[in-house]
């Protein structure tokens, strides 16, 4: 018996920031590929909730696009140097801000992926790509959509015809509202920065126009389009990055790549509020790995999941005590199933060949409700009506246990296949997988050891190489090294007797 499958009835819609209504996601029918590019976090502190909404948001999208069979190239950045990250450092004492940066580069990982977030095809950061943004403001120079002065490189939005297109807002009344500014040579005060002159104590790269570093809105013009092509189709990110950050993502693409190109649709989801005010790390928040301790991470991807994405979801510990609730009951419902069922290895073979009998009523109902969480994730990524019909399927399970007989085997079979494929698109019941499909404990194998045996090789073999790269002041390089191995969950550890690498 097939696991039931996600089938499109219709194009899915999106709501576009740009255009201001749904749009579809148009794609080629022959090997259909999804591109989406997310602007991730600026790491100089422990992420909070809300910092968490997007990229639980996207991981759904991503899982959902995949199961009604597209290809999904999904790219997300880190901000790992910027003023925040360089301020952050010098309060803390700490000498280099990329320490630091590497540091909650790390711990976000680590709550990321304890709420069963996907890794992404690529997690780029900006001290990755130095060269590459080099290359990408040349290019936006060369064609006269930017100057020089004192060292840095700014981007001349008035030569831009239609800036400003995605937040509506207007350039004189910006101009006449922002203050004057102490940058050397700048010629508008809504002028930003390409690239900045290094300030003494500043981590810096060298540039054809002196010693410096990326500005914030480069990276992800450059990024974006070096991992997805000059034009991809969505980018998102919060509501509070519609302008200036994206406003000048927009501006730079199209003064490096021709108006039009750059991102098809864009996607800007809401905060998590505490007592009606944004959650940020500038003011009241709760961090991630607080809440992660208090509750499970599936009710916290639950209480996030909980409000259409274009709207706010306020924080409360009687929400999360809600959705602990929610989560039991779906979980008892699929022990209830799995229980009834009684399965054991050959009978399962047996299920697995049996045909399903579309007229049976029970079928068809699991059936209708299998449409309508396709038809809500179809219809702008609906979460809420998806999870709605998630514990619709689990009622309709609950009856059909309580009216259990040999009839009801392959519609209880069938229905709870039905939850599980839903449950895995939102990231829930995740544990509940190995009860289905392997009623034993598997038997211990030596494949953990060795791939642990692995990663120790390998880390070993970077850090040899990383050694190598500090000896020759290459020091780029070297953190480009430590940035990795944080990514395969190694901590580096300079100490009084040498390099050592921590795995968690």
């Amino acid at each position: 018996m097939p696991i039931p499958t996600i089938e499109l009835k219709d194009k899915i819609k999106v709501y576009d920031s740009l255009t201001r209504r749904e749009v579809e996601l148009a794609l080629p029918e022959e090997h259909p590929v999804v591109t989406i590019y997310v602007c991730g976090m600026t790491t100089y502190d422990y992420p909070h909730v809300g910092s968490m909404r997007g990229p639980v948001f996207f991981d759904v999208v991503r899982r959902f696009l995949r199961a009604a069979g597209y290809d999904v190239i999904y790219v997300q950045n880190f901000t790992d140097v910027d003023d925040k990250t360089i301020a952050r450092a010098n309060e803390s004492g700490m000498p280099n801000a990329l320490e630091l940066s590497a540091k909650f580069n790390r711990e976000y990982y680590r709550d990321l992926f304890a709420l069963g977030v996907r890794n992404p095809e690529y997690f780029p950061k900006v001290t990755g790509h130095i060269k590459r943004i080099i290359e990408y403001i040349k290019v936006i120079l060369d064609k006269g959509y930017a100057y020089v002065a004192e060292g840095n490189v700014y981007f001349s939005v008035k030569d831009l015809p239609g800036y400003l297109k995605l937040s509506g807002r207007n350039l004189d009344d910006l101009r006449q509202e922002s203050r004057q500014t102490d940058e050397l040579g700048k010629r508008d005060p809504l002028d930003f920065a390409l690239w900045k002159a290094q300030k003494p104590g500043e981590p810096a790269w060298d540039s054809p126009w002196g010693p410096g570093r990326p500005g914030w809105h480069i990276e992800c013009s450059t990024m974006s389009t070096m991992y997805l092509g000059d034009t991809f189709d969505i980018h998102g990110g919060g509501q509070e990055l519609k302008f200036p950050h994206h406003e000048n993502e927009i501006a730079q693409a199209e003064a490096h790549s021709g108006a039009g190109t750059f991102a098809r649709i864009w996607m800007h989801y809401e905060w998590v509020t505490f007592k009606g005010g944004k959650m940020a790390k500038s003011g009241e928040f709760f961090r991630a790995r607080d809440i992660l301790k208090e509750y499970d991470p599936e009710v916290v991807r639950m209480f996030l999941l909980s409000s259409q994405w274009r709207k706010p979801i306020d924080f409360s510990r009687e929400k999360f005590d809600e959705m602990h609730t929610a989560r039991k009951r779906l979980a008892t419902a699929v022990d209830s199933a799995v229980e009834k069922l009684g399965w054991h290895t050959e009978e399962r073979e047996e299920n697995l060949r049996s045909s399903i009998d579309n007229s049976d009523p029970d079928i068809v109902l699991a059936n209708t409700i299998m449409d309508g969480f396709t038809e809500h994730m179809s219809n702008d990524f609906n979460t809420q009506g998806a999870t709605a019909s998630m514990f619709e399927m689990a009622n309709h399970i609950n009856k059909l246990v309580v009216e259990y007989d040999d009839s009801k085997h392959i519609s209880v079979n069938w229905s709870l296949l039905g939850l599980m494929r839903m449950a895995d698109i939102l990231g829930i019941l995740q544990d509940k997988w190995h009860k289905i499909y392997f009623l034993e404990d598997a038997p211990a194998t030596g494949i953990d050891t060795a791939i642990a045996e692995r990663n120790e090789k390998l880390g070993r073999l970077l850090l040899e190489l990383r050694d190598k790269f500090r000896a020759e002041k290459m020091f780029d390089k070297a953190d480009m090294i430590r940035n990795r191995l944080a990514e395969m969950g190694a901590e580096v550890q300079d100490t009084p007797d040498g390099t050592k690498l921590k795995w968690e």
